[in-house]
């Protein structure tokens, strides 16, 4: 079983997709192609509108001129609202990466604590094992055990009759 397909099932992934949800191209497209639709529909639709209620051609004019303004209202709602939505969903997948990062440093002072306390441990008890054997020793030594004169000597680097 390959390391990302053990990870799919765990809390870590929970809520990451293996791929990106955001598709730039294809939104891109269906927002321009769509703008460019209901701009011709709108135009087309509010042009033939306007020529049947003028009467005059300052009355077309000021209608012209409060297309213009609707228009730009329309479009700037719609490109907000979509520039909106992009920007949220990118900000949804930040705020989880950056959990994720969060998780990590802490999982990584966990192990780094974890192996300095286990050296500590190592260190410890390499001492205590000498301590050990000095006093066992030294305890033999008061009954002439050979081995441990021996061990004795080689520990404090010197000889002992």
């Amino acid at each position: 079983m390959n390391t990302d397909q053990s990870l799919i099932n765990t809390r870590f992934r929970e809520g990451v997709e293996d791929r990106s949800v955001l598709k730039p191209f294809r939104s891109a497209m269906v927002v321009s192609l769509t703008y460019v639709v209901l701009l011709f529909l709108y135009i087309y639709i509010s042009g033939k509108i306007a020529l049947q209620v003028s009467a005059s051609a300052e009355i077309l004019r000021q209608i012209e001129l409060l297309k213009g303004f609707v228009f730009a209202v329309v479009t700037g709602t719609l490109l907000f609202l979509c520039i909106f939505t992009t920007a949220k969903k990118i900000s949804k997948q930040d705020d989880l990466i950056i959990a994720q990062n969060k998780s990590i440093t802490v999982s990584e002072r966990l192990v780094m604590a974890g192996l300095f306390s286990s050296s500590v441990y190592h260190d410890i008890n390499n001492i205590m094992v000498v301590a050990t054997l000095y006093t066992d020793c030294h305890d033999r030594l008061k009954s002439n055990s050979r081995l441990c004169k021996h061990l004795v000597s080689l520990f404090l680097g010197r000889h002992m009759p």
